[in-house]
């Protein structure tokens, strides 16, 4: 009796072992994937925020998110700092414009844009020359565009002129809220981090973090230049001399210059011919000769193989 009741005793106690095993690691596995899914959530929340942001309209100026993260669930409110409510956006446009011109002396030229630029706080970002033409890309403030357009025809006799403008401003505005929802979520990735109880949790919080980093410098890298096209519009100057003119002054025409180049040009094109020739000789006849052969040992007079499928016949 006494080895029932402790056989009894000893099958009780091993499943309440087994049970609390069972219990703890089910329990440790919710908690696991209860931390994912706040995680997850956050994502969610803050990529459909990006798209109600970046509607045409963008008349609300603010948001209610709830995250929930291991049963706490918390309310943020995300203001849009780009709008204010009864106003309309502001334009974000890039202005670009093309000059070309007819110039006496190419020094003096450059020279003079380079002053004309300074009195528009602008810079020059490329140059480009050779003997008679000259060509430069000058970055002035938007603000001035129109006026640093019209204060070139002192330059020289100009060819041709054109302005093109590009409305960038839903790409702008979408932008800078992506790149803002993306810092604040940064932020509470940041939080979770503090708060990771485990090794799991704390890599995959450190991976999610690393990823919106990466996001966060692509896009600012983006925001900076497109901010920069549009705070600094480009002008792109072609200036040219007349024909056969330097800076100098006027150049005769060199036909013993143009005269060797035929004649450089005829005899290439015979040395080339006599190669070619010589390829036909060296290699051509041989190659067909050895056909030659061969289609007369298998077919021809002597023809083996032809004489081997005569056999073969019934």
């Amino acid at each position: 009796m006494k080895e029932k009741i402790r056989n009894i005793l000893f099958i009780g106690l091993a499943f309440v072992i087994v049970s609390t095993g069972i219990l703890f690691a089910t329990g440790k596995n919710f908690a696991k994937k209860g931390f994912s899914k706040a995680i997850h959530e956050e994502e969610t929340v803050y990529t459909d925020t990006v798209l109600m942001e970046s509607a045409p309209a963008r008349s609300s100026n603010t948001m209610l998110m709830k995250s929930t993260s291991a049963g706490v669930t918390s309310t943020n409110v995300m203001q849009n700092s780009n709008n204010s409510i009864g106003k309309t956006q502001e334009r974000k446009i890039i202005k670009s414009g093309s000059l070309d011109f007819e110039v006496k002396n190419l020094s003096e030229i450059e020279n003079k844009i380079a002053e004309w630029l300074k009195g528009f706080d602008g810079y020059i970002s490329n140059t480009w020359t050779n003997r008679n033409r000259l060509t430069i890309t000058a970055k002035v403030p938007a603000n001035r565009f129109e006026e640093a357009m019209n204060s070139t025809g002192n330059f020289g006799i100009l060819n041709s002129r054109s302005i093109s403008t590009d409305d960038v401003t839903e790409n702008f505005y979408d932008l800078e809220t992506r790149l803002n929802t993306r810092k604040i979520l940064q932020q509470k990735l940041r939080g979770y981090l503090k708060d990771a109880k485990n090794i799991s949790d704390l890599l995959e919080i450190e991976r999610q973090l690393n990823n919106v980093t990466s996001e966060i410098e692509s896009m600012e890298k983006q925001f900076r230049r497109l901010s920069n096209q549009i705070e600094f519009s480009t002008i792109s100057i072609s200036c040219t001399l007349p024909p056969n003119t330097t800076d100098t002054g006027f150049i005769t025409p060199d036909f013993s210059e143009d005269f060797k180049d035929f004649a450089y040009n005829a005899l290439q094109f015979i040395s080339d011919f006599g190669i070619c020739i010589l390829y036909i000789i060296v290699i051509g006849i041989p190659l067909v000769l050895l056909i030659a052969v061969l289609y007369w040992v298998c077919f021809g007079k002597i023809g083996l193989i032809r004489k081997l499928f005569d056999k073969l016949k019934p």
